[in-house]
């Protein structure tokens, strides 16, 4: 088992990645011991960690890979950070996506950029 930065849990858009270590960490040792006391530990009774893994931190990273690949069009990145500096409602609709990892998929739509002109 793999955790923190060997187990490519660093957040990509902040580089943060000591609470995912520390969590991934946790996450392995509940699951090694599991294994352990059930027997499974070469029956395959590892991977539920990997699975665990990524239902508890796979929807954090994969919001914030989003948010990445967005920081990659600097021009874009600055117009929805100005809308969001003079704008409460469009802040107010960024800090709701930073919390909602399906939210986060409308960065993906056009018309959220239209939304932004219009707003």
């Amino acid at each position: 088992m793999l955790v923190g930065d060997a187990a490519s849990l660093v957040d990509p858009f902040s580089g943060e990645g000591i609470s995912n270590a520390m969590h991934s960490a946790m996450l392995a040792a509940e699951c090694a011991a599991q294994s352990l006391r059930e027997g499974t530990a070469h029956a395959g009774g590892l991977r539920r960690y990997e699975e665990r893994v990524w239902k508890e931190l796979g929807p954090e990273l994969d919001t914030a890979y989003r948010m990445q690949k967005l920081a990659r069009h600097k021009w874009l990145l600055r117009f929805v950070l100005n809308r969001a500096a003079t704008r409460p409602r469009v802040r107010d609709a960024i800090v709701a996506m930073m919390r909602d990892p399906q939210a986060v998929r409308a960065l993906t739509r056009p018309s959220f950029y239209l939304q932004l002109l219009m707003s």
